[in-house]
């Protein structure tokens, strides 16, 4: 298209353009037609309600990383393995708060260093304890951990924040390694056919490089070791359907917006330790439990299958 004006005169006239929506769009797009002399300019409109600052309160401009980080853990009948785990962290982090949800039968009461613990109502669930846990975090960030993970010297929790930190990644979620498994991501692949959908984890796939961070992968979904920002996951809340397994589960109810990344250069141990007779029993589910978790599955995400490979 040619305009016979300079384009100092247009610039101008299209400076006194005032656009303003009649109907209430919270995030849409329209388009306005401008006409001038002998010519018509389409000009597309995204609207959007602009995002409010969310500030969390610090001591300072540079706050020490236990007024930015808490480290939260479900767990069940696994208090071995669960004291581990926060011994580990005081080592590492002695002032960093952690918060337990526990649903467990033989309840025992927890008395540690900077630890919140929460007595839920028996076997209330894995996600049903992850909501608990993300409600009760102040800090901007929270550090997922399993009950059976212990810190190590390359737990190091300051190299996930140096990723957040940096607006230029945008990136919402960052995990590491843990224990002898060498990756920490995978991609959610939806594809479709004439039965309806279906949703492949495919372990063996990343979204590509994370640019300036070569230990960094772009992923859908990670392991159950991550820093994550507060405000992402509090918005997105984990469904309490989900009891015993729920782990995909989140990643997709995220996919549509959260921003995850997976890096080789902070670690987590792994260690299993001895499990009870009685949290076998109730921890693992099979037969109808399980075909009824799947069933779920199948009807919220509205698709045929969730397979992995």
């Amino acid at each position: 298209m040619t305009l016979s004006l300079p384009s100092e005169e247009l610039d101008a006239v299209l400076k006194r353009i005032l656009y303003q929506n009649t109907v209430d769009v919270h995030d849409g797009w329209d388009t306005i037609n401008v006409h001038f002399l002998e010519n018509i300019l389409n000009i597309h409109i995204r609207i959007r309600r602009k995002r409010l600052p969310y500030l969390y309160k610090t001591s300072s401009l540079s706050p020490p990383i236990h007024e930015r980080v808490t480290v939260i853990i479900k767990t069940f009948e696994r208090y071995e393995q669960v004291n581990k785990l926060m011994d580990s962290v005081n080592k590492f982090y002695p002032d960093m708060t952690m918060i337990i949800a526990d649903d467990s039968v033989h309840f025992q009461k927890i008395d540690k260093k900077n630890v919140l613990q929460y007595r839920m109502p028996l076997q209330a669930g894995w996600f049903a304890g992850k909501n608990l846990l993300v409600s009760q975090v102040a800090t901007e960030f929270l550090l997922w951990a399993d009950d059976d993970f212990v810190f190590n010297g390359k737990t190091k929790i300051e190299l996930f924040m140096e990723k957040l930190d940096n607006v230029d990644l945008s990136a919402d979620l960052v995990a590491g390694y843990v224990g002898a498994q060498k990756g920490c991501g995978s991609c959610l692949e939806v594809g479709r056919d004439k039965e309806g959908p279906c949703v492949t984890v495919n372990k063996r796939c990343t979204r590509g490089p994370v640019k300036g961070y070569p230990q960094c992968v772009h992923v859908d979904r990670t392991l159950n070791f991550f820093l994550a920002r507060t405000q992402a996951l509090q918005e997105t809340g984990h469904d309490p359907h989900f009891q015993h397994i729920g782990h995909t589960e989140l990643f997709l109810d995220v996919y549509h917006n959260l921003r995850c990344i997976c890096c080789s250069d902070v670690e987590v141990d792994h260690v299993h330790g001895t499990a009870s007779a009685f949290y076998n029993k109730n921890r693992n589910i099979s037969g109808k439990a399980l075909q009824d978790h799947n069933t779920y599955v199948a009807f919220k995400y509205a698709t045929k299958c969730l397979e992995y490979i």
